[in-house]
């Protein structure tokens, strides 16, 4: 564990003094603050509903020019502590220009609570200035997991007055490595999320979201998922398919 952490950290700095050197970047300045408060009524891992009660989730980003830190937590409504689902995690991250693309590195440690096994990752996004916004994501567990998670998104703005927007997503992801091994006793050498290694789950998101002022943001939203991976059909809460709908308020601090 110690180690798999001193590789991260040496990879997070690595790629600050790459993104130093950047020519075409967008240099950036000052201290940043951004919260916001999300409520959903069920919780989802990467295709996976963990928690099936309805939970708020809180999130708090703290920026100086291209570094921030996330702290996220998620917290459901059940009324008994013990077995309520707790996940918090921890990310620090890198972002700037090239070109009009917007690429983010990063390392994110992850606490579940005792669901699932904590873990820490390293990723990488890409997301593309144009009319359906493409993104790529690549998310490399170097604990628990040993694998790599694949996300491809589009998205679509559609302005419906000065103040408010629809917007309209399309998700796809895929996995290699993140499957459970075992050794000749049977006991776990490695955890994993999907049966086999290939497309795992997707969703399409309709949204609604609409900016009072500069500073605020609400956005409400509807998503429907699908599982593509055998673990995602077989579990009795996430099934082949199934709905789930979210509101979100954002702040960002003066």
């Amino acid at each position: 564990m110690k180690r798999k952490a001193i590789i991260a950290l040496i990879c997070c700095i690595g790629t600050w003094i790459f993104t130093q050197n950047v020519q075409s970047q967008q240099s950036t300045s000052g201290l940043g603050f951004e919260s916001s408060l999300e409520y959903m009524d069920q919780y989802v891992f990467r295709g996976r509903v963990l928690d099936e009660d309805p939970a708020l989730n809180s999130n708090l980003t703290l920026s100086v020019g291209r570094l921030s830190y996330s702290y996220y937590m998620h917290r459901d409504f059940s009324s008994d502590n013990d077995s309520s689902f707790k996940e918090t995690n921890h990310s620090v991250e890198m972002t700037w220009l090239l070109g009009t693309a917007v690429q983010t590195m990063g390392y994110r440690f992850y606490d579940f609570g005792g669901i699932l096994p904590d873990t820490q990752e390293l990723y990488y996004r890409i997301a593309y200035q144009s009319t359906w916004r493409p993104t790529l994501g690549t998310f490399y567990d170097i604990d628990n997991y040993n694998g790599y998670y694949f996300d491809l998104s589009l998205e679509r703005l559609l302005p419906l007055t000065r103040k408010s927007l629809a917007g309209l997503k399309f998700y796809l992801a895929g996995a290699s490595g993140l499957i459970e091994k075992s050794n000749r006793a049977g006991e776990i050498k490695e955890y994993g999320y999907f049966a086999d290694d290939g497309l795992t789950n997707g969703y399409a998101k309709l949204f609604y979201r609409w900016y009072p002022t500069s500073r605020w943001t609400v956005e409400l939203g509807y998503r429907y998922y699908r599982s593509f991976d055998d673990q995602l059909k077989d579990d009795p809460l996430t099934g082949e398919s199934f709905n789930m709908v979210s509101a979100k308020i954002r702040y960002i601090f003066p």
